[in-house]
């Protein structure tokens, strides 16, 4: 599967149209997380969601009260910063 979730998220659609599985081997987006759209995604690496909450948790281990965070503003960028704050709450 390609590299990039912008990219894998339409594929998925298509090759699941004809059954075909897609193996995402960077692709962290999590939409790609909801099986009823994507049932036949698979990945090798661990989605952006559970990432952040792992991430939030070594914040947490080292009782850190705030942290800088710097992005780049696409989907991705923003959606792992959004993951973040929501996984530090």
């Amino acid at each position: 599967g390609p590299s990039r979730s912008t990219v894998t998220v339409p594929l998925s659609f298509v090759s699941a149209t004809d059954r075909v599985p897609t193996i995402g081997y960077s692709a962290t987006g999590e939409a790609l997380d909801e099986k009823s759209s994507h049932p036949y995604f698979l990945r090798t690496i661990p989605s952006d969601a559970s990432l952040t909450v792992e991430v939030a948790k070594f914040f947490q281990l080292y009782e850190w009260e705030s942290v800088a965070m710097v992005y780049v503003e696409d989907t991705y960028g923003r959606n792992y910063k959004d993951g973040l704050f929501k996984a530090c709450e």
